[in-house]
This record gives C-alpha cells, sequence and structure tokens, in this order.
C-alpha cells in the first residue's frame, strides 16, 4: 500500500471516527420544564368580608334574613344561634352583612362601627365563581385575595364589581 492510498482512507474514516467519539460524550442536560419552575406565592387569604345591604324579609322561622346588597344582588343570611337582633330587623333596614373565614354570616345595624382592623376597599372584579376576589384599596393599590370558604364564596358572587366592601386579611400560616 502507498502512502497516498493510507492517507485517503484515513480521511475517509475520520467523520466515522469523530461520530464515534461524539456518542462517547454525555448528552447536556435538558433545561428544566416550565412547570418544575418555583410555584407562584401564595395569595392572602380574607379573614373576613363585609358590605352593607337593606333587609327585604325576614323569616324567625327559619333564622334568615334576607338582603340585598348594593350592587342588586340578594341573599339570605342565617345568623349565628346566639344572635339576638331579630327584633330590630324589618323590610327596609339597612344593615353591614359580614361573613368571616369559616363561613359564619353575620347581620348587624349598618350604623355600628366595624372593627379597626379593617381595610376599607372597592371591587375591581370576582372572578372564578367567587374563588378570588381583585380589590382596590383607597390608595388605588389593586390586590388579589383568595376565598377561603363555601359560603363566604356565596356572598362575594351576590358583590358587583364597584361595591364598597370592608375586609381583614388572615394570618399566613
Amino acid at each position: 500500500m502507498s502512502l497516498p492510498r493510507i492517507r485517503r482512507r484515513t480521511m475517509a474514516l475520520m467523520p466515522l471516527a469523530a461520530a464515534l467519539l461524539a456518542g462517547c460524550m454525555p448528552p447536556t442536560p435538558p433545561a428544566p420544564p416550565p412547570s418544575a419552575a418555583e410555584p407562584p406565592p401564595a395569595l392572602p387569604a380574607l379573614g373576613s368580608i363585609a358590605a352593607n345591604g337593606t333587609v327585604q324579609l325576614v323569616d324567625i322561622a327559619t333564622r334568615q334574613v334576607l338582603v340585598r346588597m348594593a350592587g342588586g344582588g340578594t341573599l339570605y343570611v342565617t345568623p349565628p344561634e346566639d344572635f339576638r337582633g331579630f327584633g330590630g330587623l324589618q323590610p327596609g333596614t339597612r344593615v353591614l352583612v359580614e361573613y368571616d373565614s369559616r363561613g359564619v354570616g353575620h347581620v348587624a345595624p349598618a350604623t355600628r362601627r366595624g372593627s379597626r382592623d379593617r381595610v376599607r376597599a372597592t371591587i375591581r372584579e370576582i372572578q372564578r365563581g367567587g374563588q378570588h376576589i381583585d380589590l382596590v384599596s383607597a390608595q388605588g393599590t389593586t390586590q388579589i385575595f383568595e376565598v377561603p370558604d363555601r359560603s363566604m364564596m356565596a356572598f362575594v358572587t351576590r358583590l358587583r364589581a364597584g361595591d364598597e366592601v370592608a375586609i381583614t386579611v388572615r394570618d399566613q400560616p
């Protein structure tokens, strides 16, 4: 064999050798999928939400009060067993309806001052069947809150964009 012939064979085998060597190298790890990224922070949860309304009907036998909210939505509120104010509730009475994070509804005359730790806000949007509520504070900042209880969600869905509410925020664990 002559030297040029060996050189040609070697040159012909170079791509095959390079392919074999490339197969021996470990592959570069793939980029992590987007779902494996850090989850977004949890939304703050409402501790309570309150809004003004007007009594439409009082049924003492079932302990239910039908209230029309400022935005036009209506709902039945069943006050807790220890509620003794049915005598002061008559059709046309302005009331404050409040639901806490346990789903307990409270009705009180609207003239009664609320808790000092409540934050006043205006509803911007109610999302996902009442599971989230988007509020605008008096300073113009917006915040989305999680609504933690089904009874509270039912209450929130009776409210409308533009309704004024007073909220407390639940402590994060």
